[in-house]
């Protein structure tokens, strides 16, 4: 499993506003065709990942949750917290 956390980094952090992610991660191998997919989305040249003295990881990253976290919501009524499964 994984977990991320991503803040608003303008907001101060007394705000309440957060998004975290759960999810499985999966190491795609190094120069597959799903990682060379990728770096030509990325523009990353392959030519250029192939002179790193170690290959860049490419993680795929499947989400099973999505929570919210937004204090904001208890004006409107709602939970401060809200999932999406």
């Amino acid at each position: 499993m994984l977990f991320l956390v991503r803040r608003d980094a303008s907001a101060p952090t007394a705000s309440g506003m957060a998004m975290q992610v759960t999810g499985k991660a999966q190491i795609i191998e190094p120069f597959s065709d799903e990682y060379v997919a990728a770096a030509e989305f990325k523009k990353i040249p392959i030519d250029v990942l192939k002179k790193l003295p170690q290959p860049m990881h490419l993680i795929r990253v499947t989400p099973v949750k999505a929570e919210m976290l937004n204090s904001e919501f208890k004006k409107d009524g709602f939970a401060s917290r809200q999932k999406i499964v």
